[in-house]
C-alpha cells in the first residue's frame, strides 16, 4: 500500500470520553460500519463491490496533529485496529473495545485510485464527538492583484482606498509606473502587438498574446477562450473587461508558478496530474482545499480523474478569482458573508 496515497482518503476523528457502564476495564465500545453506495442497480454478486475495508489509528494530541494526518503521522505504532484483508461485500462491520481518547477512522480500497461512494456508520454506548479531519481552503499567495479588490459596491463606484485625487490614488499610480518599468522587454512588446489603442487588452487578444509567448519560449499549450475570459475576471480590477500591461505582466508570471507547480508534481511526465497529485500541486501553488472541492474541481476540469496543463490552470484561475472576491467580501475573516441575489449573480456571472 502507498502510504502517501493512503494518507490522501478521507479521514474522520472520534472522541470517546468516557467508558462503558459496567465495564470494569474503562474502556469504550465502538462499532464502525463501512457500506458501499451507489451500487443497487447492479445484480448482489461477489464482483459486484469493490474490496474495502479501514484502519483506526489513535491520535494522541488532536489539537496540534496535522490536518489531515500525514503519512509520516501514521506509523505502525499508533495503528489500534485493521479490519483485516478487503473483502468484496456491500458492508464491513467490526465492534472495538478501546480505551477513551481520540481516534482516526480511515477507509480504503483495495485497488489504488479506485472511486469509491460509501457511507459509514459509527455506534457508542456513550455519547461520543466525530468530526472529518480535512483542512480549510486558503490561499497562501498575494492577491492576484497584489492587493484585495477594491471594497465596496458590485458595480465599483464606492471605493474605499481613500476620496477622489487623493494621496492614496497619485500612490497607486506611481506603484503602477514602477511595476510597469519591471515588464520583461518581450513581453512588453509581445503586448503592444495586440493591445488597442488605449494600451489594454480584450479576452480575444489575450489568447493570441497568450499563443504567441509560448511559442515564442517553445512551449506548446492552449488556452480556450472559457479560460482567457476568467483570466481576464481574475485580474480585472475595475471590471472594464480589458487588461493593462501591468495586469497582464501579473497574470503571465503567475501562469509561469502555476506551469512550474504542475511540472514539480507530474512525476511520470505523462502531461497528466491525477487526483492525488493535483492536491500536492494546489499546495504547492499556493491553495490548500480540503477533499470536498478538491473533487468539484476534479469534476468540472478532469477527464477520467486526471487534470491536464490547461486544465490545472484554469481550475488555479478559477479558485484564485473566488477566493480573492471571497476574501474582500470577508475582510474580518469571519468565515461568513451575506450577498444579495444581484451581488451573487454579479460576481458568478463575471468570474
Amino acid at each position: 500500500m502507498n502510504a502517501e496515497k493512503f494518507a490522501t482518503n478521507p479521514q474522520y476523528l472520534v472522541t470517546l470520553r468516557e467508558p462503558d457502564d459496567e465495564e470494569e476495564d474503562g474502556e469504550c465500545t465502538m462499532i464502525v460500519a463501512l457500506l458501499q453506495r451507489g451500487r443497487r442497480f447492479f445484480t448482489a454478486t461477489d464482483d459486484t463491490w469493490d474490496a474495502i475495508g479501514f484502519f483506526v489509528y489513535e491520535v494522541q494530541d488532536p489539537d496540534s496533529s496535522p490536518v489531515p494526518l500525514t503519512a509520516e503521522y501514521l506509523t505502525d505504532d499508533r495503528l489500534v485496529f485493521y479490519s483485516g484483508k478487503c473483502k468484496y461485500s456491500h458492508e464491513v462491520t467490526h465492534r472495538l473495545k478501546l480505551s477513551p481518547g481520540t481516534f482516526c477512522i480511515i477507509p480504503y480500497t483495495y485497488e489504488e485510485d479506485a472511486a469509491g461512494d460509501f457511507l459509514l456508520r459509527i455506534y457508542t454506548e456513550k455519547e461520543n464527538c466525530c468530526r472529518e479531519n480535512d483542512e480549510d481552503v486558503t490561499i497562501c499567495l498575494l492577491s492576484s492583484k497584489g492587493a484585495t479588490r477594491p471594497t465596496g459596491t458590485v458595480n465599483g463606484e464606492v471605493d474605499e482606498g481613500g476620496e477622489e485625487g487623493g494621496d492614496d490614488e497619485d500612490e497607486e499610480r506611481v506603484n503602477d509606473d514602477e511595476a510597469e518599468d519591471e515588464v520583461e522587454e518581450n513581453v512588453r512588446e509581445a503586448f503592444d502587438l495586440v493591445a488597442s489603442s488605449d494600451g489594454t487588452i480584450n479576452c480575444y487578444s489575450l489568447q493570441t498574446l497568450l499563443k504567441n509567448l509560448t511559442e515564442e519560449n517553445g512551449r506548446e499549450l492552449e488556452f480556450s477562450m472559457d479560460m482567457c475570459r476568467s483570466m481576464v475576471a481574475l485580474m480585472d480590477s475595475n471590471y472594464s473587461g480589458t487588461l493593462t500591461l501591468k495586469e497582464f505582466d501579473r497574470l503571465h508570471r503567475l501562469i509561469i508558478q502555476w506551469e512550474e507547480a504542475f511540472s514539480g508534481h507530474d512525476k511520470d511526465s505523462s502531461g497528466q496530474l491525477s487526483t492525488y497529485e493535483l492536491r500536492k500541486a494546489l499546495r504547492t501553488a499556493g491553495y490548500s482545499v480540503n477533499r470536498h472541492v478538491l473533487k468539484a474541481l476534479v469534476l468540472r476540469y478532469g477527464h477520467d480523474r486526471k487534470i491536464s496543463l490547461s486544465d490545472f490552470i484554469g481550475c488555479a484561475v478559477k479558485l484564485m478569482c473566488m477566493i480573492d472576491i471571497y476574501c474582500d467580501l470577508d475582510p474580518n475573516n469571519e468565515n461568513a458573508i451575506v450577498l444579495s441575489r444581484n451581488e451573487w449573480l454579479k460576481y458568478t456571472m463575471y468570474c
